[in-house]
């Protein structure tokens, strides 16, 4: 699970969590994905996001870099 401190503010519910607007949804996770304050990532993960209007996914994919890509 995750260890670092949660980010709660603008946008996010008292538990840091945020609402996806149009039923989009993650349907599949690989890890937990946790930010340092340098803005790179303890572990690196994948999500499937999923628009539930087209049943299409895409995935967006963190590295331990930080870097984050969004694709097919």
């Amino acid at each position: 699970g995750c260890a670092g401190t949660v980010w709660t503010g603008s946008g996010s519910d008292a538990t840091g969590s945020f609402a996806l607007t149009d039923d989009v949804r993650v349907s599949a996770a690989t890890a937990n994905v946790v930010f340092t304050h340098l803005g790179t990532a303890t572990t690196a993960g994948i999500y499937t996001v999923l628009n539930p209007s087209t049943n299409r996914t895409m995935r967006v994919t963190v590295a331990l870099s930080g870097r984050i890509t969004i694709g097919p």
